[in-house]
């Protein structure tokens, strides 16, 4: 029984965990029913070769010489030679049986290889475990399927004797050649129904077992609360990092900007404050920065300490977004710069002379 507590729909992270030990939702009954069509389809495409195939080999073997039977060394060799033929012969309806259940089993999974099913596990070795699974939920549910699939081929297997049943009598006095292929064509009538109704089943049955799979993996909300602490941190840790980062900011911001040229704003939502000094600066560097808040308080420290303002919201975006704290600024940002410093100097110089 599903836990009443669990209600919400697993993370990413709890399907890939349960992907990863081979926990995925899947019905064994598709692969059965594609097993069963592959065969026929195979048995059907093939049966020429097949037929002249173990013709032959039934042929050599009654009329292989007395002296290949005599001794247990000769008939162990032409039984071997026997069954290797065999094999042979059989290998296209072997082959295309075994594609069909591993695209069957593909088509469900995807891309899945894990050992983890195989990891001894003592609880199965557990009498009272064992005996317990024998009357649980799953087995009663396989019991059903089981009881379903073997009345649906019953009832088609009755199904197409009585509809054959008037026509028997006349089909014993027809050829061997004719009556095997009057057999043939019945047993394909009977695969090929069997196979299309147990392919509607299991995709019937796929559809439960997904659903079973999605409610079996559900999570509480605490298990995704803890999820989110162990992939992303602990939100109160967090926010005492940021605490920390933010005041660390404000207290570069109040020691920096009184010392800055020039403040570039946007000039309300970013703020930019350049330091330069020939011979010991390559280049003029971004002592400052700040968005919204913080822009604000940039400002307001630059008027208190008389450092000069000067809106260029292109300008102020692109440093705020591609230049780092103490770093100088690249080339691409040289012309723009300078023009603004070269308008501070003019300013500055004015107010000196005056």
């Amino acid at each position: 029984m599903a836990d009443p507590e669990r209600t919400q729909s697993a993370t990413p992270k709890r399907r890939e965990e349960m992907r990863n030990k081979g926990n995925v939702a899947r019905s064994r009954e598709i692969p059965s029913a594609a097993v069963l069509l592959g065969g026929f389809a195979a048995l059907y495409f093939f049966s020429g070769h097949i037929v002249g195939g173990l013709s032959g080999i039934i042929r050599d073997f009654l009329t292989a010489s007395p002296a290949r039977v005599e001794s247990v060394d000769g008939l162990h060799t032409l039984m071997m030679d026997l069954m290797l033929r065999c094999g042979i012969v059989l290998l296209p309806v072997f082959a295309i049986t075994l594609l069909c259940g591993a695209a069957a089993n593909f088509a469900q999974v995807g891309p899945l290889f894990t050992l983890v099913p195989l990891t001894p596990n003592l609880e199965r070795l557990n009498p009272a475990a064992g005996f317990s699974r024998l009357f649980s939920l799953p087995s009663v549910e396989e019991l059903g399927k089981s009881f379903i699939k073997f009345s649906l081929v019953g009832y088609l297997a009755y199904k197409i004797v009585r509809r054959e049943i008037p026509t028997l009598p006349a089909i014993i006095e027809r050829p061997p050649a004719e009556i095997i292929a009057y057999m043939a064509h019945i047993s394909g009538t009977l695969f090929l129904q069997c196979g299309a109704a147990l392919l509607v089943l299991s995709f019937a049955d796929y559809a439960f077992q997904r659903w079973n799979y999605e409610k079996s993996i559900r999570m509480t909300t605490q298990e995704i609360r803890d999820e989110m602490k162990a992939s992303e941190g602990d939100p109160m840790v967090k926010g005492r990092i940021r605490s920390i980062q933010r005041e660390k900011a404000r207290r570069r911001i109040i020691q920096e900007v009184p010392k800055a040229d020039v403040v570039i704003t946007n000039p309300t939502h970013y703020a930019v404050a350049l330091k330069y000094e020939r011979g010991a600066m390559s280049a003029p560097r971004v002592t400052a920065k700040g968005a919204d808040l913080m822009a604000r308080r940039i400002r307001t420290l630059a008027a208190e300490h008389n450092v000069p303002v000067v809106q260029r919201p292109p300008l102020a975006r692109a440093l705020y977004e591609g230049v780092d704290e103490g770093k100088e600024i690249p080339p691409d940002f040289y012309k723009a710069v300078a023009e603004v410093l070269a308008y501070v100097y003019r300013l500055r110089d004015r107010r000196m002379t005056g």
